[in-house]
């Protein structure tokens, strides 16, 4: 294999070693917490990422660290604790949040709670009969949504991902404007991103060719006697580079 085959093998893999898990903006995270909720592909909630990865067990004191969420078939992350911490001391607590998704373009996903500040993190959603498995929700920590009498700020959330449909989710009438900005930012940094990633390493590609293919011409040009003191120098400019490093950690 050629040496330029090696780096656009390395670049290939570069590219799909990228974080797997995104916001609703389409940025890539380097969450090593959170991971996929199904590593089969023909599951639905393997489009899901939650924190499941945090080492603190579902209802554990939060002293020990951080407490793992659990993956719900509705596609939301439930998040279990207490603390014991002195002067922060709580009780027991269940908490849903949605969390990052598999799929760039959120396809597949919860993509609700996702306006303005949410679109660029993890979001509180609140059910309004207190369980998981409500199909009223608020985004934020309170169920002011539920008793205001506003539907149009309640989300409805089917109690299976796999039921999901193209009418299932219901945003707040009045934010189609708002989603509609959100998703071309969204589609914004998604081409920007893949341009980048592509980008750099095919710049880093045509860069090193074309000096490797100057240096190779250079050298066919070369007669067999300035070859050898070419080769010389090269030899002599690598032995001083190695003793100016071997000095310079002495004097360390």
């Amino acid at each position: 294999m050629s040496s330029l085959s090696i780096i656009l093998l390395i670049a290939t893999l570069v590219e799909v070693s990228v974080s797997s898990c995104f916001l609703p903006n389409g940025t890539a995270l380097d969450d090593r917490w959170a991971q996929s909720c199904s590593p089969d592909p023909r599951n639905p909630l393997h489009t899901v990422c939650c924190h499941t990865k945090w080492e603190n067990p579902p209802g554990g004191d939060i002293i020990l660290g951080p407490t793992a969420d659990e993956c719900l078939p509705n596609g939301l992350c439930q998040n279990r604790g207490w603390s014991s911490v002195e002067g922060d001391k709580k009780p027991p607590w269940t908490h849903y949040y949605r969390v990052y998704c598999t799929n760039q373009d959120w396809s597949g996903c919860l993509d609700v709670c996702n306006i303005g500040l949410a679109a660029d993190d993890v979001a509180q959603i609140t059910p309004c009969d207190q369980s998981g498995t409500s199909e009223k929700w608020c985004c934020g920590n309170s169920t002011d949504c539920c008793t205001s009498g506003s539907a149009s700020e309640i989300v409805i959330i089917p109690r299976a991902l796999g039921n999901l449909t193209s009418g299932s989710l219901s945003p707040p009438p009045g934010t189609d404007t708002n989603k509609n900005n959100a998703r071309k930012r969204r589609n914004m940094r998604i081409g920007a991103g893949v341009g980048i990633g592509f980008g750099v390493p095919a710049l880093g590609v045509i860069i090193w060719w074309c000096l490797w293919h100057r240096r190779k011409t250079n050298k066919e040009n070369l007669d067999p006697s300035d070859e050898i003191s070419l080769r010389q120098t090269e030899t002599l400019g690598t032995r001083h580079a190695v003793i100016g490093r071997s000095d310079t950690h002495g004097q360390i």
